[in-house]
């Protein structure tokens, strides 16, 4: 279970960096004197959080893969 979510923080981590990529891209052109600042602030939450969370997310992922077939075979369909 611990390598699971050493795994799925590392995953986490990917995400992160892509999204603090998409974030600095998006915000890095926009006018103002704290402009840079704010968008680098906002990046380094999005790897953070995406870090924190990811191993959480993956694990809910997993679940939820696992149980849709069971979930949606049992239900009527109309």
């Amino acid at each position: 279970m611990g390598t699971f979510f050493w795994i799925a923080t590392g995953l986490g981590f990917i995400a992160g960096l892509a999204h603090a990529v998409n974030i600095l891209a998006t915000q890095w052109r926009l006018p103002g004197a704290d402009a840079k600042a704010m968008a680098m602030y906002r990046a380094a939450w999005a790897v953070v959080l995406w870090t924190l969370f990811g191993s959480y997310l993956v694990a809910l992922w997993i679940v939820g893969l696992v149980l849709k077939p069971l979930i949606g075979r049992n239900r009527a369909t109309a």
